[in-house]
């Protein structure tokens, strides 16, 4: 909880202000679920990587604080002033997702059914607007252009709720929000910041790289998941020859999956890609 850099025209001039007379008490303290989600994750990083319980209990305290902000409907309210009437994307999808985070190492029905709230708050409420190829999740409760970093959360959101139930509902709207993705992504690989719509003109660039590392870590964790089946095996192959697929499952590659799976989660635990019995041997 602090000050933040704002919108308009505090983010355009008022803080420059503020920052040379930092001695004057400005009492614009606000809190937003997007620092308290990322709070939660690194926590829990923390947690895992010292087994300091300060870090666990850290990161349940704040699980249960914006799990008592949450609104009967679902939703958080936005911090801003500017905004106060408005119910951003951004801010439900990280509350949500720093719920799933704590449920998924400390499962709490009140976890998850926080997050499952917000998920059907967003799509029934919030919604989602139609593209040439896929669709768009909408930046607010009021429409305005279709801002791609928020579809890209949405995606990664929706695939953790899946991840965590295993009920194939959640994953109704990913390919259409895929499909909405790689359909304005640049040659360089970078996406617009606002893609145009009724309510919004085109805006190539906004607090560019900051955008791109958001979609980048969110492309690379939706990636890691969306490769999993629901009874949690993995298809083999796709791409053979430019168009074959393999989709079969096969126990010698599940179990090499399985393993390297485990890599990691020794690795972020003490560093050890290989656990305890260092590496395998033979072919």
């Amino acid at each position: 909880m602090g000050p933040d850099y704002g919108v308009r025209f505090n983010f355009r001039a008022w803080r420059f202000w503020k920052s040379a007379l930092n001695f004057i008490p400005w009492r614009d303290d606000c809190f937003f679920m997007q620092a308290q989600g990322y709070g939660i994750l690194v926590n829990w990083d923390l947690y895992e990587r010292t087994a300091e319980a300060r870090y666990r209990e850290i990161a349940l305290a704040t699980t249960e604080a914006i799990l008592r902000l949450q609104t009967c409907e679902g939703f958080w309210a936005y911090p801003l002033p500017e905004r106060r009437h408005l119910i951003a994307t951004v801010e439900g999808s990280w509350g949500a997702l720093g719920l799933l985070a704590s449920h998924a190492r400390a499962p709490r029905e009140e976890f998850l059914d926080g997050a499952i709230r917000w998920h059907d708050f967003l799509v029934s409420r919030i919604g989602f607007q139609t593209h040439n190829r896929g669709k768009a999740v909408n930046y607010f409760d009021k429409p305005r252009g279709k801002v791609p970093n928020n579809s890209m959360l949405a995606v990664w959101l929706f695939l953790r709720l899946w991840n965590e139930t295993g009920h194939e509902r959640f994953l109704e709207h990913v390919d259409g929000l895929f499909e909405f993705l790689a359909s304005v992504q640049r040659p360089s690989g970078e996406f617009p910041y606002v893609v145009e719509s009724p309510y919004e003109r085109e805006r190539e660039h906004y607090l560019c790289f900051q955008y791109n590392s958001f979609q980048f870590l969110e492309l690379a964790w939706s990636a890691a998941l969306e490769r999993q089946r629901a009874d949690g095996s993995f298809w083999y192959s796709t791409g053979d020859h430019r168009f074959l697929n393999d989709h079969r499952s096969y126990p010698r590659a599940q179990v090499m999956t399985l393993f390297h799976l485990l890599c990691e989660c020794n690795e972020a635990v003490d560093g050890n890609p290989l656990g305890e019995g260092g590496p395998p041997s033979g072919g």
